[in-house]
């Protein structure tokens, strides 16, 4: 899976990593962490880590936005609205 980071902060770029299984060791514990907390804890640890614990709230409480981290990561292409075909048929 390649995965362009040119348009992704550090949060967003680790959070598809973990989502997909590509994070070991002590950023895959962190990941494991944040998604575990609860609202006390997530906020001691956004004082450490401010942008992946910004990307997971996203994550969960942001409608669209992972689809777009994906779509800017180039993993995901939207699908294109259908047109109306004009075939004559009224009916």
């Amino acid at each position: 899976m390649q995965i362009n980071t040119e348009n992704l902060n550090t949060g967003e770029a680790e959070l598809i990593h973990w989502q997909y299984g590509g994070l070991s060791g002590f950023k895959k514990i962190r990941w494991d962490a944040i998604a575990c907390a609860d609202l006390g804890h997530l906020n001691l640890l956004a004082q450490a880590f401010p942008e992946q614990v910004q990307a997971y709230r996203n994550y969960g409480h942001t409608p669209g936005y992972w689809p777009g981290v994906l779509e800017r990561a180039g993993l995901y292409t939207p699908p294109t609205p259908k047109k109306e075909s004009d075939d004559g048929d009224e009916g």
